[in-house]
């Protein structure tokens, strides 16, 4: 589903549908979806660029709430 997400962004600029896609997966993903989705995201993951990129985002914002 992360692939056909960022298939849909992929017109804009990569940063910004990064953006995007990240700020979808935290509108409208439970934690437990995104939380399930980063212990997923692996090396051999079939995953676009554009959706491994906003993943590591997500997981980059995910770090910093729980460290705050």
């Amino acid at each position: 589903m992360i692939n056909q997400i960022a298939a849909n962004l992929s017109t804009y600029e990569s940063a910004e549908a990064a953006e995007r896609i990240e700020q979808h997966l935290i509108r409208f993903w439970t934690p437990k979806m995104r939380h399930d989705l980063i212990d997923a995201a692996t090396d051999d993951t079939n995953l676009s660029p554009l959706a491994r990129d906003a993943i590591n985002r997500l997981q980059s914002v995910q770090v910093q709430q729980q460290s705050a």
